[in-house]
């Protein structure tokens, strides 16, 4: 059989048309797979224990789930889409609960209707302007902005709020009312009401974009009038049965002042709040554009001024909802991210209607060149902050699964009981979370390295895709997030002991640092050194040190840091300062067990000084481990005395 000419041209015309959206697919899953990889923990978080543990999973296993189980509230939404998604999860995973296999289900939803987001935005754009949009969007979604979304596996609400908003509001602009194609659209978003609450701003943009366009004469039909009163019916349907919860009326907005300020700090993000003019101007400039020109029914710009009713209308529930909370909050993102951009979308737009009138064309680049520098500026200050909150939450979460893992060891309720959440337990309950370890239901899905238990010798999905993903960045995790801590002796010229200038002013947050610390997964440890504060000289280097009773001695490096407060305190504040006298450092110390001294060195001109008044004593043996080697010991002394006698 002979291919002909036509069909290999129009194969390979397909092949180039998928293309671009194939690398951006890849391109910002893979990022989302790296966060994963270095950050991601399988201990289930927060409300995974309540709304998936106890509600979900229990019920499911012992046979009697229904159908009001999976539709009932949570907290103010109905997650029906996440419960089904979450069992199907299980299912596939050979009934393994993995929190790290349900991120990356999470991310892959994401990153598709993110894909799907460009293919809509792009069929709006000349070709030369595709690709500035495509880099944009995939520049964006890059940066680890929204990281609670992506590192917490109880969160694909969001991301099906997403994919089935875009869907269902290209539909109502593209599909004749009621045909095949109209009607899966419209499926979509109802179950973008019962993904997340905002939901009901998906059907009410769908509803708004369908009356500007009767009102506007462009659609003016039966069908269209139709389709009107039957999502009109659905969106009143779905506010109705929206959960109201006492708890939250706290956070609510309580004055127009309140309202008006959350609202420009949302709609001005990644900017400060008074930046809002100039951040959210291109999309307002746009939807009144979209209003005043005439524009045909096809015109695939009514899903962007779809979109841009969706944008606002999230800001707006949201800025009520909580104006007086963190409305700021990293999962919150994910949804103002969209209206950035739509933003960045509009300015494209408007240079390309800029070509048509040659005076607006040199203003629209302008215009669009400052609005680019201002969002990276903008997020160039936000991310040191994102980076410290992602580190400090990592942290935590290690510092959980350590506490899970030596509860099933020893069934110890101390391990768990006046712990704080999240620092140290991952439920704010802790006799609630007992209850959930001591189920052996629940126990019996759990990954088999928080509860101990012998790995299957078929190994679930989860398990076998992580190691890829770590094989992929080996490295990465002792690089982002710890520093290094080897056995080998900084290079030095000379060593001596001596009593050091400086301060540990912290211990895995705790300041003043205890003298002695129990089971420390993690380390970590900030303050500052100086050789001679007087003279404003500071070491080359500092150590994290920690010495075994055996004398075996281990190096921590630290990272430097501005410390302004001691530079004022040794009167080095003015014109020249002084150099970083401030210190920190993130340890792993999973796999060291015994007793240690924690300690500091410096490095200065060659000579290395260990610091003999930073003494903390670390004690990384258990409850189970210390019974043995009580056990071990009392069985020695019992030989020995046998053999004496």
């Amino acid at each position: 059989m002979t291919i002909t000419k036509p069909i290999v041209f129009r194969f390979n015309e397909k092949a180039i048309f998928i293309f671009p959206y194939i690398v951006f697919f890849l391109w910002v899953y893979g990022a989302k797979l790296v966060l994963i990889a270095h950050f991601g923990n399988p201990t289930p978080f927060g409300d995974q224990w309540d709304g998936e543990a106890s509600s979900l999973y229990l019920p499911w296993l012992k046979g009697h789930l229904t159908w009001p189980d999976l539709v009932a509230p949570h907290n103010e939404h109905r997650i029906l889409t996440t419960r089904l998604f979450d069992l199907f999860l299980l299912k596939i995973n050979g009934g393994v609960w993995d929190p790290i296999f349900q991120m990356v289900a999470n991310a892959l939803i994401h990153v598709l209707a993110l894909t799907f987001l460009l293919y809509y935005l792009g069929r709006s754009l000349p070709k030369h302007l595709f690709w500035p949009l495509f880099v944009f969007i995939g520049i964006v979604y890059s940066l680890p902005f929204d990281f609670e979304n992506t590192l917490w596996g109880f969160q694909s609400q969001w991301y099906f709020l997403l994919l089935f908003s875009f869907i269902f509001l290209w539909s109502m602009i593209r599909y004749v009312p009621f045909s095949p194609l109209w009607w899966v659209g419209f499926a979509c978003g109802g179950l973008a009401t019962l993904s997340l609450a905002s939901g009901v701003v998906t059907l009410a943009s769908g509803l708004g974009v369908l009356l500007v366009r009767w009102y506007k004469g462009k659609e003016r039909n039966r069908p269209t009038l139709m389709a009107i009163g039957l999502i009109s019916f659905v969106l009143i349907i779905s506010v109705v049965m929206t959960p109201r919860i006492p708890y939250q009326e706290q956070f609510r907005a309580h004055t127009i002042h309140d309202f008006l300020k959350s609202l420009a700090t949302t709609m001005a993000w990644p900017a400060p709040p008074f930046g809002v003019g100039l951040i959210s101007l291109p999309l307002v400039l746009f939807l009144g554009e979209q209003l005043r020109r005439k524009v045909g029914p096809n015109d695939e710009s009514w899903f962007v001024f779809a979109c841009g009713l969706w944008a606002l209308g999230q800001c707006v529930i949201l800025s009520f909802g909580r104006a007086n909370g963190d409305v700021l909050s990293t999962r919150y993102l994910d949804l103002y991210s969209i209206g950035l951009v739509l933003e960045f979308f509009c300015l494209l737009h408007f240079i390309s209607r800029g070509r048509e009138i040659g005076s607006k064309f040199a203003l629209s680049k302008v215009a669009t060149t400052f609005w680019i520098i201002i969002v990276i500026i903008s997020l160039a200050k936000i991310y040191p902050g994102i980076f410290t909150t992602l580190r400090a939450q990592t942290l935590a979460r290690m510092d959980e699964e350590v506490n899970v893992r030596a509860y099933f060891d020893t069934h110890d309720f101390a391990l768990l009981r006046g712990k704080p959440f999240p620092q140290a337990i991952p439920y704010p309950d802790p006799s609630f979370l007992r209850s959930m370890l001591d189920n052996p239901t629940i126990a019996n899905i759990l990954p088999s390295n928080l509860t101990g238990r012998q790995e299957r010798l078929d190994s679930p999905v989860s398990e076998k895709m992580t190691k890829a993903m770590l094989a992929l960045v080996p490295h990465m995790k002792s690089y982002s997030l710890f520093n290094e801590l080897s056995n080998k002796k900084p290079f030095s010229q000379s060593v001596s002991s001596i009593i050091c200038e400086g301060f540990i002013d912290s211990v895995n947050g705790v300041s003043p640092p205890p003298s002695q610390l129990f089971m420390v997964n993690t380390l970590s440890v900030e303050g500052w050194m100086t050789i001679s504060g007087a003279k404003g000289i500071v070491p080359d280097k500092v150590y994290i040190t920690l010495v075994d009773p055996k004398g075996n001695e281990f190096y921590g490096t630290t990272r430097r840091r501005a410390r302004p407060d001691v530079a004022k305190a040794f009167h080095h504040d003015g014109l020249w300062g002084m150099p970083e006298a401030g210190f920190f450092s993130n340890i792993d110390l999973s796999k060291f067990h015994g007793k240690y001294i924690l300690g500091l060195s410096r490095l200065y001109r060659g000579k290395l000084e260990n610091c003999q008044n930073f003494p903390i004593r670390i004690n990384n043996i258990n409850k189970k481990e210390q019974a043995d080697l009580k056990t071990g010991s009392r069985l020695k002394r019992s030989v020995k005395t046998e053999k004496q006698s």
